[in-house]
């Protein structure tokens, strides 16, 4: 018997839970929008958005520093080539 692979929403789960851990790892939505710069007013609500649905890529790849391993900011580089 074949092992399945995961649905595109059981991945789409999976990297939403990741997410959601790293926002909390970092000091929760608050502490993430100000380590972003993000306006006062908004931007907690804005991160906060990110736990149910994820983060954007383009955030992550704009600050690899906070969201990207070391093993996964490499793998950007091979796949969309160094900058």
């Amino acid at each position: 018997m074949r092992a399945m692979k995961p649905t595109p929403c059981e991945a789409d789960r999976t990297r939403i839970t990741r997410d959601r851990a790293l926002i909390n790892d970092l000091g929760g939505p608050a502490k993430v929008a100000r380590l972003l710069d993000f306006d006062p007013t908004t931007g907690t609500q804005r991160v906060h958005n990110w736990t149910i649905r994820g983060i954007p890529s383009a955030v992550k790849l704009g600050r690899p520093d906070l969201f990207l391993t070391p093993a996964t900011a490499s793998a950007a580089v091979v796949v969309n080539g160094p900058s």
